[in-house]
């Protein structure tokens, strides 16, 4: 990997589904992501926000392989994931681990906590096995989890506690990239800072990249350096936290930032709010997306979609009226 180029690249992404169909439904086409581009530097935290249903968590799975692409394609270190053999995704595995958002179901009920994490070391053949049980402590210790835990099932823990045992788990396989699918919005408030603080702390210490998927932009602002804003399947803007988050542009942006809760409201202008439902992706709106909700929409908006662009500051924003 040269030093321009990213770790996890993302180029002109699409991802579809047929639904339905039948002897008497027609089957139609869902379109769940619609050119993404994206790139994650090594050891970068790069948020990945949006609604529900936008395609987060489907943008995600389609790094993982979990999903093809139907369009376009996904490197990671340069290479087009497309080309690996299962032989090589085995491998590639150990690169790339997802954090899943309900930490419960990610663990096997049926196993300790020490089992789960050396059976990932007894899988991909890490280590000695006398020295797995050791290694397998080590790592839930570095993410704050008792030893006395270890021996307990998934039920007899915390939430707070399963995610970091889920964190364990992915870490024993020495990852350069984390795939954080909300990984905090199954737990109590009072624990979320801790989870996210323990993940930008092995970030630092383990020279991590993570691609962190969430709606709460209060947390992307702590844990990352750059932000994509995702709507119906599309990046509508891109760039610096500072930027996105302090100065936004795209009207979906402004209309996230202010909903975000503050103890002193901001005075001047009144915020911005969405109107109505987000469309279905199964007959999304031609031209922007955005366009039936925005209230800056022009005609231009509802016969055109708008390109992502390079704006001033060096962001990349998707709106006609920039």
């Amino acid at each position: 990997m040269t030093a321009a180029q990213p770790l996890l690249a993302l180029q002109d992404v699409s991802l579809a589904f047929r639904t339905g169909g039948g002897l008497v439904r027609r089957s139609r086409r869902l379109t769940v992501l619609d050119g993404v581009n994206l790139e994650v530097g090594a050891g970068e935290a790069l948020g990945l926000v949006g609604e529900s249903g936008c395609g987060k968590s489907s943008l995600a799975k389609t790094v993982l392989n979990l999903n093809r692409p139907t369009a376009g394609n996904v490197r990671y270190r340069g290479r087009d994931l497309a080309s690996c053999t299962p032989a090589d995704w085995r491998r590639l595995r150990r690169q790339v681990q997802y954090i899943f958002q309900d930490p419960l179901a990610s663990l096997d009920p049926r196993m300790r906590v020490l089992d789960q994490v050396i059976e990932v070391l007894a899988v991909h053949d890490i280590g000695p096995p006398a020295e797995r049980r050791d290694r397998a402590l080590a790592e839930l210790a570095a993410v704050g989890l008792d030893p006395d835990l270890a021996a307990n099932y998934p039920h007899a823990l915390s939430g707070g506690q399963r995610q970091r045992a889920v964190i364990a788990r992915a870490l024993a396989l020495d990852p350069k990239l984390l795939i954080c699918d909300e990984p905090v919005s199954a737990l109590d408030v009072s624990i979320q800072a801790q989870v996210v603080n323990l993940l930008a702390e092995l970030r630092r210490a383990r020279g991590l990249a993570l691609l962190f998927i969430s709606h709460d932009l209060s947390l992307v602002r702590h844990l990352c350096e750059r932000v994509a804003i995702m709507y119906m399947g599309r990046i509508v803007e891109q760039g610096r936290v500072e930027q996105i988050l302090d100065r936004p542009l795209h009207p979906y942006t402004r209309a996230l930032v202010a909903a975000i809760p503050r103890a002193e409201p901001r005075r001047g202008e009144p915020p911005e709010v969405i109107e109505g439902e987000t469309p279905s992706l199964l007959d999304p709106p031609a031209g922007c997306r955005f366009h039936p909700r925005c209230p800056r929409a022009i005609e231009r908006c509802a016969a055109e979609a708008p390109l992502l662009t390079a704006q001033p500051d060096g962001r990349l924003a998707a709106c006609h009226r920039l």
